[in-house]
């Protein structure tokens, strides 16, 4: 009926506890990660109120919301300690990770014409349009920054992020349209798969776009241990391009562009790339798509 459960489950595969979030209404799960001291942070959108232990949390109709996304925070024992919302008219939860010092990041898309009040700023008249939002907080739940990304009439594709050793932020998402980061412009006439770099203090850093003809989206991105940055694309293009360059990847063999194939684009972590590796085998027939998560 729409309700959401996180459960925990031993190394044999014994369920110790489960939590279910709804109180009324409906919820989802987009993502789920631990910190250092073994709370877990769950990450989604919900409607009318969720339940946080013994209490409920209620979306905040203030703001004309009819959803909203919601961090849960959890004990090693599935105890319930907080929870917070970002409400709007329209959400989509996407990726969240954990930092060395135990920060939690959270990506979503906001869309429609509603007002959002964030950090005292009100934000609003997105077009109807998906606009990306990242932001930080501490492990209790304090804003520490965000960044909202409204790009009149510009849409974005459902995002992850990952985190490297010195709490660098990397966001994967794909955007038709246009948008300004770290002094680049970047636009899209169709999906095209984008990689956002921040500081840990949530400055722009750098950026590459994932360039080609059909529709090409960001499925996950990922921190090697040896300190290089991949971003996982599901492509219709035959030929792929970073940031419109000359060099082409995946090209010279057959291609079908209704089917999807996979893709691994590597960077170290000044945005340099390091290499390439793609999969797939389109021959017409049904099932021949290769699609990462």
């Amino acid at each position: 009926k729409g309700d959401a459960v996180i459960i925990k489950v031993s190394p044999s595969g014994s369920v110790l506890w489960t939590y279910s979030l709804v109180n009324a209404g409906k919820a989802t799960v987009s993502d789920i990660a631990v910190d250092g001291y073994g709370n877990i942070f769950v990450l989604g959108a919900y409607s009318q109120s969720i339940k946080v232990g013994t209490k409920t949390m209620p979306v905040d109709d203030t703001n004309m919301g009819e959803a909203a996304m919601y961090v849960l925070k959890l004990r090693a024992d599935g105890t319930a300690v907080r929870a917070w919302e970002m409400s709007a008219l329209g959400v989509t939860a996407g990726g969240l990770a954990i930092d060395s010092e135990n920060n939690v990041i959270i990506t979503g898309l906001l869309d429609g014409d509603a007002t959002l009040t964030w950090g005292g700023e009100v934000m609003g008249d997105f077009n109807n349009s998906a606009q990306l939002i990242v932001a930080k907080y501490t492990n209790n739940g304090k804003l520490v920054w965000y960044d909202f990304r409204c790009d009149g009439g510009a849409v974005y594709t459902k995002p992850s992020v990952a985190v490297d050793a010195n709490n660098n932020i990397y966001v994967g998402t794909a955007l038709t349209g246009s948008t300004t980061f770290h002094n680049q412009t970047i636009a899209a006439t169709v999906n095209n798969a984008v990689l956002l770099a921040y500081s840990a203090a949530g400055t722009e850093k750098w950026s590459h776009m994932i360039d080609g003809e059909e529709a090409d989206v960001a499925g996950a991105v990922a921190v090697s241990p040896i300190g290089q940055v991949v971003l996982a694309v599901n492509h219709h293009s035959a030929d792929l391009r970073i940031d419109d360059l000359d060099d082409v990847f995946n090209n010279g063999y057959a291609f079908d562009a209704a089917f999807t194939h996979s893709a691994f684009f590597a960077f170290d972590l000044n945005g340099e790339f390091k290499w390439f590796y793609d999969w797939g085998y389109s021959n017409g027939e049904s099932g021949s798509d290769a699609v990462c998560y």
